[in-house]
């Protein structure tokens, strides 16, 4: 895995908020758009209130604050999947976002390599997020995927 000075501080930046436990749910709200800012789309930003209310109900059910640091351990220890990968059969869709901070487009683009068959779709303006005003779009590509069959 490269690490380029952006995407390290744009990590680093995410797991400072990330890692604070929220006192309450305005805080969790608070928290969860910090987060959208940092790691989301910069032509479609969160809308704040939604981002708000989800957190909010969310926040009475939310009691680990630990997954966040699990994943990304998980994602560093998995190495190579590709073995893996090349035994999906199901049909398969991979979105990436071209302004994803996180996740650059060759790695979305190779996990669908790696998957017979699969439908590779790069999205315009979208970061590691799945913005509102992009789930018409979104919703259209699963809904060809899904419905093919393949």
């Amino acid at each position: 895995m490269r690490w380029d000075r952006a995407k390290l501080r744009t990590l680093l930046r995410y797991f400072a908020v990330a890692a604070r436990r929220p006192r309450d749910a305005q805080a969790a709200g608070e928290q969860l758009l910090a987060v959208f800012r940092i790691v989301g789309s910069r032509v479609h930003p969160p809308e704040e209130d939604w981002v708000r209310d989800v957190a909010h109900r969310a926040f009475p059910d939310r009691t680990d604050f630990a997954a966040a640091r699990r994943q990304a351990a998980a994602v560093r220890s998995a190495g190579d999947r590709r073995a893996e990968l090349s035994r999906i059969t199901a049909p398969t869709l991979v979105l990436t976002g071209e302004d994803d901070p996180v996740q650059p487009v060759r790695a979305g683009r190779a996990t669908a390599e790696a998957i017979p068959g699969a439908r590779f779709v790069t999205v315009p303006g979208m970061g590691h997020d799945l913005p509102r005003a992009l789930w018409p779009t979104l919703v259209g590509h699963i809904d060809a995927v899904a419905g093919s069959g393949r």
